[in-house]
């Protein structure tokens, strides 16, 4: 799940930089409920904050049970990106 939410987050990322980055860090992931073997998983990524050097993203993830009506949050985390320049360094 680390991996996907890493994924999506780095789509956020990359959307709003338009540029290439990477994860600085990963905050507060927080495991709430387990996922069941079979569940069918959604991962939706949103910016949260936004300076000159770094960028917040808040990750969700949900699963959903076949014979459940609603799905339930499995896992929550923020992940903060910077953004790289054309030489592969920090943008400034």
């Amino acid at each position: 799940l680390m991996k996907l939410m890493d994924n999506a987050s780095g789509m956020v990322a990359v959307r709003h930089c338009r540029s290439n980055v990477v994860t600085a860090c990963v905050d507060a992931l927080d495991f709430i409920s387990p996922v069941a073997l079979g569940s069918v998983v959604c991962v939706n990524a949103k910016a949260t904050f936004a300076s000159s050097r770094s960028l917040e993203v808040v990750v969700t993830v949900t699963a959903e049970t076949f014979g459940q009506d609603t799905p339930k949050i499995c896992v929550q985390g923020i992940y903060t990106f910077v953004s790289l320049g054309k030489d592969g360094r920090v943008q400034a």
